[in-house]
């Protein structure tokens, strides 16, 4: 019970507030505030608690959950931000790579691992005579007239163990001419693995 004078500042209708136990263990626990009329100067307040100290650690649990995947959706989308802006920029920096490759004076292959023609640009295409529809459909051993087709593969593994290599050979065209050619060529160890080439002409060397 709690008795106030008339008049004073009312004691809320239901609150919460922590207490201490005998032991010193601090609960929390929700008040239930009935008034009652006395004489009538006083007034009687009987409080009813309800020991809420395991609602509350778990609305505790719940909101820092709550916190932490906010934070963690916050930092989320961040990265998605980060990735597709890191994305659109990789983009233009292919496009423009791929620009550079097709505008290149010497010719450009790349081929997987098996020796298949996977890309080519168009001053290849201008020295050979084959289209880039042909080409895609070739394999080195196709164009290549020094080596065999078992040459080429040991050379394949040459480049990969190396990581790179510089070499003259003889391409057959189109129309089954044969022109001299200097290659340079890596190995990159993306997508399986790829090799990246760029062969020049030395016809008039």
């Amino acid at each position: 019970f709690r008795r106030q004078r008339q008049g004073a500042g009312a004691m809320p209708k239901m609150f919460e507030s922590p207490i201490l136990t005998k032991s010193g263990e601090e609960r929390f626990v929700s008040w239930e505030n009935t008034a009652i009329v006395g004489s009538a100067s006083e007034l009687a307040s009987v409080l009813f608690g309800l020991d809420i100290t395991e609602r509350r650690r778990i609305e505790n649990e719940l909101r820092l959950g709550l916190d932490a995947a906010t934070q963690s959706r916050k930092a989320l989308l961040g990265i998605l931000e980060d990735q597709k802006r890191s994305e659109i920029e990789i983009s233009r920096i292919e496009q423009r790579h791929r620009s550079m490759l097709l505008t290149a004076m010497d010719g450009f292959w790349m081929a997987d691992m098996e020796g298949r023609l996977l890309d080519v640009n168009d001053t290849y295409c201008r020295m050979s005579g084959y289209s880039v529809p042909d080409l895609l459909a070739m394999h080195i051993p196709d164009l290549e007239v020094v080596e065999t087709a078992a040459d080429t593969t040991a050379h394949i593994r040459k480049v990969i163990a190396q990581g790179e290599d510089r070499f003259e050979s003889r391409h057959r065209r189109k129309d089954g001419s044969i022109f001299p050619v200097e290659v340079s060529v890596q190995y990159r160890p993306t997508d399986g693995g790829r090799l990246v080439a760029f062969l020049r002409d030395i016809t008039e060397r």
